[in-house]
């Protein structure tokens, strides 16, 4: 999941010096090990940042100056939006990719005062009305009409699996007893198909794919991208509303 925007950003747009900035979490690790590792032939800058962090200057300095013009950066905290307006404000000359819990929210661009044109993060596909099952949508379309506005961040469409997971557990167990719905869950009788597969991932038994997405595809993700006010879908092909680019004004900074 993470790793797609790398791959497209390198073989679409021809990034290909990676600079890796994420935050300091238990989360994180694996993530962080398996990119350095996999992209060890085009990666020339990492850093690490406490997730209380609001101030990046001297990350995105490091980054700038090591001649990166692919920047991920991970965060799941508050410094999702800081880092997206100080990327701007610092005239980066690299495109801006990764995982941003804040740039998920549909309010982002205003939130940013524009500033987010062409930052890219991950995002569950239920959250943008995207068919991952056959009740994503009409799901999306119902949270909609009770709260007057579409899901904020990906723990919308996973909490409300999550919930309806359990309870499917409960009445297969006959017991809401924590381990015997736990074994219940386990089992080959379990069946649950929600909003985006919130048990890990599709699978033969536990999670049948739904219309959207496949067999050992985790949660529905899909990659999305900000340009011109409006989060746009990039990848998978199958659901893609648009193509990844690099903003005219990153552009003019590479000199492109």
């Amino acid at each position: 999941m993470f790793e797609q925007p790398i791959i497209i950003a390198r073989e679409k747009l021809g990034l290909n010096k990676l600079a890796i900035v994420g935050e300091k979490a238990a989360s994180y690790d694996p993530v962080h090990d398996y990119l350095v590792k996999k992209y060890a032939d085009i990666l020339i800058n990492q850093s690490r940042f406490t997730p209380d962090a609001i101030d990046f200057t001297v990350e995105f300095s490091n980054a700038k100056a090591a001649g990166a013009n692919l920047l991920f950066v991970y965060t799941t905290g508050k410094a999702g939006t800081a880092m997206v307006k100080q990327w701007h404000d610092m005239q980066l000359p690299m495109l801006k990719i990764g995982y941003n819990v804040d740039a998920q929210d549909p309010n982002f661009w205003k939130m940013t005062e524009g500033k987010c044109d062409g930052v890219q993060t991950d995002i569950v596909g239920a959250s943008r009305s995207l068919p991952i099952t056959e009740k994503s949508v009409s799901w999306y379309e119902s949270y909609k009409k009770m709260f007057g506005e579409p899901p904020i961040v990906y723990n919308n469409p996973l909490s409300y699996d999550s919930v309806m997971a359990w309870a499917e557990g409960v009445k297969l167990a006959g017991t809401a007893d924590p381990d015997a719905v736990v074994k219940a869950l386990e089992s080959d009788k379990f069946r649950y198909v929600g909003v985006t597969a919130a048990i890990d991932r599709f699978d033969k038994i536990h999670n049948p794919a739904g219309s959207g997405w496949t067999e050992g595809e985790a949660w529905g993700f899909v990659v999305t991208q900000w340009q011109n006010g409006k989060m746009e879908v990039i990848y998978p092909e199958k659901v893609k509303t648009a193509d990844m680019i690099i903003p005219a004004r990153v552009k003019k900074l590479m000199g492109k």
